[in-house]
Order: C-alpha cells, then structure tokens, then sequence
C-alpha cells in the first residue's frame, strides 16, 4: 500500500509565462503545485505538503486512526465539493465496485456547510460491508465502531433499517464521512430523499441553514461534532412528514 494511492498530487509546469492548465489532469487531482515563481518556493511549498498533510496521513493509515475534524462551523459554500467528492466515490467504485452517492450538506449547490464530504456507499447487507473493510482502508478510510445507526424517523422504526457502517477519512487535508447502508433501508431512502428535497426546495434549504447556524453557534466550542449532528434530530422527526409529502407530490424515486 502506497500513498501514491490515495492522494493524486499534479505539478502544473510553467512555459513562457503560462502555467498548464490541463482541466482533466486538475479534476484528478487532490493537490495541485505550480512551478511558477523560484524553485524554493515550490521546494518550501512541498515540504509543507509532506509535514501538514501527508506524514500525518502516513501514521493515520498505518495506525488506523481518523483525522481529526474540528469545531463545527460553517463556511461559504466551496464550487469544489462535488468534484472533491467525486474523487474520493471513484476510488471506493473501483476498489469495491458498489454504488456511491455525494450526500450530505456539501452535495447541495448554494448550501452553507462544515468542510466535510459525506458519502454514501450501497451493499446488499452489512455482511458485505465487513468485506469492505481492507479496499476502504486502501483508500484512505478508517472504521468508526461507535457509530453503527442513524436516529429512526417517521413510521419505520424498526433499528435494523437505521443501521449502517461509518468510516471517517483518515486525511487530514480532506475531512469525509462515509456511510454504508444496506440497499432500501429507512436510513439509506432518507440519506437520498433528504439530499434531493433540499435541492429542489429554497425554502427548506433556508429553514435547514437556520437550524445549522443555531447548532453550529451552540456547539461552536465541541471539539467533537457527535452532539451539533445529534441536536439536529428532533428538527428532522418534525419536517419528515413535509419531505414524504413533497415526495408522494414529486413522484420522487430513488435513483
């Protein structure tokens, strides 16, 4: 195992005064360096790469630890959350072949959001999800034990159609949540249908940031996230009915 793997690293060379700009070998890529400017500056520029990103990405991996996120707080909605969740979905598609979703606050265009990607990754059950477990780390993520359900919501209560696998990336230069949910499950519609609602809706998207702000100002000093995403909850049981309606309106299906 390499981290040649999980961080795509290009240098876009300078010629006559203009940088290359290849748009594919970008889109690729989890970090770009330029060769503008003097070659210390890039030689400063990577070594700071490897003592703030990639060593401490080395011992994660080696020592199967989760970097650490941070205090929750919003930032400005970034252009290049899809693409940076792209990245990391094609890595687990090819290294698991299964079906993953851009989920989350990140995956909604315009949305204020902490710097995390969420992902969704669809199995057949959680068996599946146990084999899963060495192509993940191969990709830079570590399980998480203490996270194995999602609060239930609306009519199905049932624990077992909450349940999932969690897995936090283990970079610290690119904080994500993966989620593993069986195909079909209460959790696994909800993650789908609540993305696709607040896509659709301006209105909701508003009433949710407020919600977020709220929490994000009352756990702003958490240097755990678990509560600001717990405290979330109760505003979720109360708009569920108001997502089913907008589904059974919409003829939403899942993709």
């Amino acid at each position: 195992m390499t981290l040649a793997y999980h961080l795509v690293i290009y240098i876009a060379a300078a010629s006559g005064g203009h940088i290359d700009n290849d748009s594919a070998h970008r889109a690729m890529a989890d970090i770009v360096l330029t060769t503008v400017g003097h070659r210390a500056k890039l030689l400063t520029e990577v070594d700071t790469l490897w003592t703030e990103r990639i060593a401490h990405y080395a011992w994660n991996i080696h020592s199967r630890r989760m970097a650490l996120y941070g205090r929750p707080r919003l930032v400005a909605p970034e252009p290049t959350w899809p693409g940076q969740a792209e990245r990391l979905a094609v890595r687990i598609r090819y290294a698991t072949g299964a079906r993953v979703d851009h989920i989350g606050s990140t995956s909604i265009p315009d949305l204020p959001a902490k710097d995390v990607i969420d992902l969704q990754v669809s199995v057949t059950s959680l068996d599946d999800a146990e084999s899963m477990s060495p192509a993940l780390i191969d990709v830079g993520l570590v399980f998480h034990p203490g996270i194995d359900s999602n609060q239930p919501h609306g009519a199905v209560s049932d624990p077992d159609q909450w349940r999932k696998h969690y897995y936090k990336s283990a970079d610290p230069g690119r904080p994500a949540n993966v989620h593993i949910r069986p195909y079909g499950t209460a959790g696994w519609r909800f993650a789908l249908l609540f993305r696709d609602w607040l896509r659709a809706d301006p209105q909701i998207r508003a009433e949710y940031l407020t919600v977020k702000r709220a929490l994000a100002h009352r756990f702003g000093t958490d240097a755990d996230t678990s509560r600001y995403g717990l405290a979330k909850d109760p505003w979720f049981a109360t708009v569920f009915p108001r997502m089913e309606e907008w589904a059974r309106a919409t003829g939403w299906r899942e993709a």
